[in-house]
């Protein structure tokens, strides 16, 4: 796999922009790269991944999938009838259930820990700016949607191995109704 060949500009087109040239792109699984590289590559290159917490993304990815839609089904119906998208991220960064990055940038304190990354994996502050400028496709979302507390606890115990791994223990509180409804 010529990883070092696409250059600084080329991983960029790559994980940012969705290019799918013949090798890595956006959303490539850990079980792809690591079928594709050789063991050297693997073992020496950092590794890092973006994950958030698992209850504002589903929100997030429900507005953004129902985007099109002029009347979308309610929340609670997407998370019945999608329940493996919960999981689609963990098991991008994982192998056998386990994660195998390196690193792990956190989307809610991003500017702290994309700067740890950075410092950590030698990677100049002028490439992480092309990570610093994704949108996360926080315009389709209605700031003012609130989450059922149902719903809340259906996405925890699905999202349970990612919670637990990476501390998340809840929905921010802002994103739950206020009556729990």
């Amino acid at each position: 796999m010529p990883w070092r060949k696409l250059g600084l500009r080329g991983l960029a087109r790559v994980f940012i922009r969705g290019a799918r040239p013949a090798g890595p792109y956006n959303h490539t699984s850990a079980a792809e790269i690591r079928a594709a590289v050789p063991d050297e590559v693997w073992r020496d290159y950092y590794k890092f991944t973006i994950v958030r917490n698992p209850w504002d993304r589903m929100v997030s990815l429900y507005f953004y999938q129902t985007r099109r839609e002029p009347q979308p089904g309610s929340f609670h119906d997407y998370l019945v009838g999608n329940p493996a998208r919960v999981l689609d991220n963990w098991r991008q960064y994982t192998l056998d259930g386990r994660p195998v990055m390196d690193g792990v940038v956190r989307f809610e304190a991003f500017d702290e820990t994309i700067a740890e990354i950075s410092r950590a994996a030698g990677i100049p502050s002028t490439v992480l700016d092309v990570f610093r400028a994704q949108s996360a496709k926080t315009q389709f979302r209605d700031r003012s949607f609130r989450m059922s507390a149902a719903d809340a606890a259906l996405i925890g115990s699905l999202a349970e191995p990612e919670a637990r791994a990476f501390g998340y223990e809840g929905p921010p509180p802002w994103l739950v109704a206020e009556d729990g409804s």
